[in-house]
């Protein structure tokens, strides 16, 4: 099968050759006489030297318009000519993004020779498009102190903040091998990154990304849809498209590097509040640097133009809190002793990536885009909770994709395009192994893990000896779509595919270290943590198929936007199987090809723009539009039915190291005596959690098949926007939106083995600390299972709505500020405001086991936090952001300034409580264990402080020739805040000071020489 789908793939890249085209700007307008009458049949040339062809044209229809898109961003010359009128030429419209640039034109008669040349600005409001986008053009990315990625450039604009698996970065101290970036309630999982238009997607974790990521010199721009997005892919989250550099008719290149070392730091902890509240020792910067060269230009001119590009970066980063144990690999010591030695991270990142485009005949416009890359985050993890040899080697020893594109304007009314990527990722959380950071470059064989909680050494939560776990996985997919575009001066029609194939395999293991894992609390060993590996899970998406159909049709000032798409995601598990393992001996078993999804939706997008004076000065823009969760290989449903998966692969039984009479070599030895494949209560072994299902082929959860297959079951949200954009003066616009974004198709976990009676309700009295709300001493309502109750789960995955109403919505405000003066001033900068309601009170009264979770998964593990019932509606609160850049080029002196600033909220705080019966009115111990954990805080009654960050650039520029070189020093967290970015979240009462304690703040101020140049 996958020799051919390889098969498949080569026909389909060699054929369907992928896009750079809808993902291009669009020239619209109107030509009209001296009288104001408009003038059908006018042709309209937009001509450029980043058009390998040289020029696009345009006929304007019945009404006047015109519409010229796939137009690549650059200066353009665009020319109005008619039988009978004077030729009227429009010199230096700048086109970038996909927004639509509105350029019109008054033709009155004379003779064809004579031509008049119109002078004006580019506007900078889009009367036509709904979708709010930002462009980060070569320009930007040059001028501004950044370490030059689309998600660290993402996260200046207006109302965006990081996603999942980012860090606030300073100066380049993270690499970001995967980043994310969200925007109005959204999720991660709905991000799609694309090149050219096609999805460049691992299609892990619902498809949002992957690690490779275009480098900044050998991409043109970095265009960011925020939100309104069309058509074109099933989800509504942020779109990150990059336009990659195509070379040109002369060769031309660019050279970047930058570095800075630990001396270049200054210290932002020393007698400052952070080292007044605990924290031991601060995050600092160790070294970075980056080296950015391209070089491109014609191979042929007008014909075949090549980019080629590279990157070398790398980051060493001191860790808040956390120092090297000198007991690593000491099979005989279970505490974590600090060395002194400061542990750092290490973080590096190799990209080659060529571009190539070629103009085989006047209508035939074809592209290709190698990229290969590898990361190496050695090790990662580590923080002020996890010590480096417990760390793991985030490794991407292989990241490859290859994509093509093809383009073909038939007529002036017709374009056809087609594209492909095919890519392939090798990742994992590994073993140690390359002994980079500092780290021991392996791990001994029979270390066990250990979680302390709280630990002795910190008064918090410490992994440490080795990871408990580690993971190796393979992805390989292709994704390609054609779409066809009938466009006259009114209306811009375009119907189109896509779909994709994806393979999935990754491996669990935990060799070198034991398959099993301990937990202490202060230093006493209290749980062991059974794991079946190794065991490899597979996983295919078949079909990831969408047909749309959409018309932008303006009349008058109003343009109106409609389109409908058809998806349907389904995938399957490919044959399989799993050997006995050391803690489950009798298992041994095999799959065959096992259907798992088959889902169909549709799905409606409406917009309008209203052109309210007339003047392409204000516009006014609604939208609503429906979008789909992201799927692909893991993540949602895809993944987690697979057999393998459902087996119950890891469980916990209490652990008592002092079960045995003092005196007796067995007591208190940290090495659980007992038999550990006698899962029933023995020695200092309690019973096993789960014992009946663990290791055997029951599966220990079960999925609604309902619900895996049909019509509308997969997860969607709705999204509304209102906007008003508005050039205040020439070059300077405002735009203030209003969005909100609600889901829908929740699933909840059904414990089939009880029921809400078999749960006893009871309060706890939280203690009384002026750092809780109100003082602390309020009462909060939680649920234990009754001793009688079944000692094994199984778990239903359904539908929510099946129980009753859960609700998630957010509500906010975005005002954005776009300024490019020609003084040389670049601002673009705002304000978000939102927040976020989410309500399954109904959910939890039916299912109280739903409370108690660990990665969203049900638990009874007492060592796992619980929601009290009272959190079953959180308002997260009302967050505010500010975010933005500033360019300014000083006349005559050649010397540039820029800035950017971050103002944002910080995490809501969390209290995880470990709470004993006493404390309680539940009148017996606990179920689980001698203690609960549950979180005391309401959502959104405490947050970590708000976090500030100004970044400042000086850069001297020289010319010689048609050379460019600026030389750049930055000073990233100019005024050397300190903000904390995240806590000790493990409650303990007064006089313990340790709840709170800062586990790491922002980066220091640091100070940073780089230099480009462009030639």
């Amino acid at each position: 099968m996958r020799r051919i789908v390889r098969a498949l793939t080569a026909f389909a890249l060699f054929v369907l050759l992928p896009v750079a085209t809808h993902a291009q700007a669009t020239l619209s307008g109107i030509a009209r006489d001296a009288s104001g009458a408009v003038l059908p049949g006018a042709t309209v040339e937009a001509a450029s030297p980043v058009l390998i062809e040289k020029a696009r044209t345009g006929i304007t229809d019945g009404t006047g318009r015109y519409t010229i898109p796939d137009l690549r961003p650059g200066t353009y010359r665009v020319t109005f000519t008619l039988p009978g009128f004077r030729t009227v030429v429009r010199e230096g419209v700048e086109l970038s993004g996909t927004a639509v640039t509105t350029i019109n034109a008054d033709l009155s008669l004379g003779e064809v020779q004579e031509t008049i040349t119109v002078t004006g600005e580019t506007p900078l409001v889009n009367v036509q498009s709904t979708t709010r986008q930002a462009v980060m053009d070569q320009e930007i990315v040059t001028a501004i102190p950044s370490s030059r990625t689309p998600f660290t450039v993402g996260v200046l604009i207006p109302g965006v903040s990081r996603g999942g698996f980012m860090s606030q970065d300073v100066g380049g101290s993270t690499i970001q091998a995967v980043a994310s970036l969200e925007a109005n309630g959204g999720r991660t999982a709905d991000q799609r990154m694309m090149v050219n238009g096609v999805a460049l997607s691992s299609m892990i974790a619902g498809g949002w990304g992957g690690g490779a990521v275009p480098n900044a010199t050998g991409t043109q721009e970095f265009a960011i849809d925020v939100s309104a997005v069309d058509a074109q892919a099933a989800t509504g989250g942020v779109r990150v498209n990059f336009i990659p550099r195509t070379g040109g008719n002369r060769f031309s290149g660019t050279i970047f590097s930058s570095f800075a070392v630990e001396g270049f730091a200054s210290d932002n902890y020393t007698g400052s509040d952070v080292q007044a509240q605990g924290l031991s020792t601060p995050p600092t910067i160790k070294a970075n640097g980056d080296f950015n060269p391209g070089f491109g230009g014609p191979i042929k001119r007008d014909k075949l133009w090549f980019f080629l590009s590279g990157r070398y970066l790398y980051a060493e980063n001191y860790v808040a809190g956390m120092f090297y144990n000198q007991n690593v690999n000491d099979p005989n010591r279970f505490d974590y002793v600090s060395s002194g030695e400061q542990a750092y991270l290490h973080q590096d990142q190799q990209i080659v990536q060529l571009n190539t485009t070629w103009q085989a005949t006047p209508r035939n416009r074809f592209g290709v885009t190698f990229d290969q890359e590898s990361f190496c985050g050695c090790a990662a993890v580590v923080s002020a909770t996890t010590s480096p040899e417990a760390g793991q080697d985030s490794r991407f020893p292989l990241q490859r994709f290859i994509t093509a594109d093809w383009t073909s304007p038939m007529s002036n009314r017709l374009l056809l395009e087609a594209s492909a990527i095919h890519r392939v990722e090798r990742w994992g959380s590994m073993h140690l192994q390359t002994g980079k950071g500092g780290n021991p470059d392996h791990i001994e064989p029979g270390i066990t893990s250990v979680t302390d909680n709280p630990s002795v050494a910190t008064g918090g939560m410490l992994t440490y000896r080795s990871a408990a776990s580690f993971n190796n996985s393979w992805n390989w997919n292709i994704h390609y779509r054609a779409a066809v575009s009938y466009i006259t001066g009114s209306h811009q029609f375009k119907f189109g595919f896509n779909n994709a194939y994806g393979h999935h395999e990754d491996t669990a293991y935990t060799d070198p270290t034991t398959p099993y894992s301990f937990s202490f609390a202060n230093g006493v060993p209290t749980q062991l943590t059974y794991r079946i590996t190794p065991r490899t899970i597979g996983v295919n998406v078949d079909r990831d198929l969408g047909f749309f159909a959409q018309d932008r049709w303006t009349v008058s000032r109003w343009t109106l936007s409609g389109g409908i798409r058809f998806d349907q995601f389904k995938n399957s598990f490919p044959p399989q199987s799993i050997a006995p393992t050391a803690l489950a001996p009798n298992l041994n078993v095999s799959y065959d090809t096992i259907q798992n999804l088959n889902w169909k939706d549709v799905t409606p997008k409406l917009g309008a723009t209203y052109d309210v004076f007339g003047t392409g000065r204000t516009a006014l823009k609604v939208t609503l539009n429906k979008y789909l969760a992201g799927l692909g290989t893991t993540g949602s449903l895809s993944s987690p039915p697979n057999p393998i998966n459902r087996l119950v692969t890891q469980t916990t039984r209490p652990w008592n190291d002092s079960f045995y009479p003092a005196g007796d070599s067995r007591r208190q030895n940290f090495r659980p005596d007992c038999d550990l494949l006698n899962y029933q209560p023995n020695g200092e072994c309690g019973l096993l959690q789960n014992a009946a299902t663990f290791g055997t082929v029951t599966p220990g959860t079960t999925y609604d098949p309902d619900m895996l297959v049909g019509w509308g079951k997969r997860d969607f949200n709705w999204e509304f926007t209102t906007s008003v954009q508005h050039e205040v003066v020439p070059r300077v616009s405002v735009e203030v939106q209003y969005a909100r974004r609600w889901y829908g198709n929740f699933r909840v976990q059904d414990d089939l083995n009880v029921g809400p009676g078999d749960y006893d309700r009871f309060t706890l009295t939280t203690p009384g600390d002026p750092r809780l709300p109100d003082g602390g001493g309020y009462q909060l309502t939680a649920f234990d299972l009754k001793p009688t109750a079944s000692t094994t789960q199984n778990n239903f995955v359904t539908l929510a709505d099946n129980f009753g109403s859960q609700t998630e919505h957010f509500d906010g405000v975005n005002i954005s500020v776009n300024a490019r003066l020609q003084n040389g001033l670049v601002v673009q900068g705002g304000a978000g405001l939102g927040r976020v309601v989410t309500n399954d009170c109904e959910i939890v009264e039916k299912l109280p086991e739903t409370l108690h979770q660990f990665l969203g998964n049900n638990s009874r593990s007492f060592v796992f936090t619980a929601r009290p019932l009272d959190r079953c509606e959180e308002n997260r609160g009302l967050r505010n952001r500010f975010q933005g850049f500033a360019v300014y080029t000083i006349p005559k002196i050649d010397v540039q300034v820029s800035g950017t600033f971050q103002n944002l909220p910080g995490v809501g705080v969390n209290a995880n409580a470990n709470v004993v019966p006493a404390s309680t009115d539940l009148g017996r111990p606990f179920s689980s264990g001698p203690f609960r954990s549950f979180n005391i805080v309401e959502s959104g009654a405490l947050y970590v402080e708000r976090l500030n960050q100004l970044d400042f650039r000086v850069s001297k520029i020289f010319r010689y020739g048609a050379t460019r070189t600026s030389v750049n020093f930055d000073l990233y967290n100019m005024f050397n805040a300190n903000s904390v970015i995240a806590e000790n979240s493990t409650y303990t009462a007064p006089p313990s000071t340790t709840w709170r304690t800062p586990t790491t703040i922002l980066l220091p101020r640091l100070f940073k020489i780089s230099a480009q140049l462009d030639f």
